[in-house]
């Protein structure tokens, strides 16, 4: 079965984060599998600080901010080589609990460049590599995957991908604030 992309959802009334502050090194080294846990902690404004808390924060960043919760939730289902959790310093949040950043450190080659549907940006990317401008059509190599639980890939960086088995894991638990949307929707 094919992977899912996990994604944060807000629902009336709750949290919102209204400004994400990172460094530029932390900026340059996100969405890697370079480590994050020598940068400076990301400072969260939130815009609705009376908001009900959720377990997936919604806002101006597209990395997870996850409550207490869900890092446990993610540290018992997920081998711990592949993410690591970083503190975030919440401004503007007045209440209980602490929220992280969880940078994923897989990032894998599995976009099917000859059975995908899209189209290319007319220069190349600065790395020299084809710049996708729009995808039509999704299609990921599954062998490159495996038996990965969480991972980004070289084409998408920004979109967090999960294994059907911990897509079940997470519709099991308590946990709220969260979408897991098909690899095509929405494209």
């Amino acid at each position: 079965m094919m992977p899912k992309r996990l994604l944060s959802r807000s629902h009336e009334g709750s949290l919102l984060i209204k400004k994400f502050e990172i460094t530029e090194s932390f900026r340059k080294k996100q969405y890697s599998d370079q480590s994050l846990s020598e940068e400076e902690a990301p400072v969260v404004h939130i815009k609705n600080k009376r908001g009900k808390s959720t377990d997936f924060l919604v806002g101006d960043t597209v990395l997870l901010v996850i409550s207490e919760k869900a890092k446990v939730f993610f540290e018992a289902n997920i081998e711990h080589s592949n993410i690591e959790f970083l503190p975030v310093d919440m401004q503007n949040y007045g209440g209980k609990g602490n929220f992280w950043v969880m940078n994923v450190l897989e990032v894998i080659d599995c976009f099917d460049w000859d059975n995908s549907e899209y189209t290319l940006f007319d220069e190349p990317a600065p790395d020299g590599s084809k710049a996708i401008d729009e995808f039509m059509k999704v299609v990921l190599r599954e062998q490159p995957i495996g038996e990965r639980e969480i991972f980004y890939t070289d084409q998408f960086p920004v979109e967090l991908f999960i294994s059907p088995s911990l897509e079940e894991k997470l519709l099991a638990s308590d946990l709220v604030g969260y979408r897991i949307l098909d690899v095509n929707e929405y494209l």
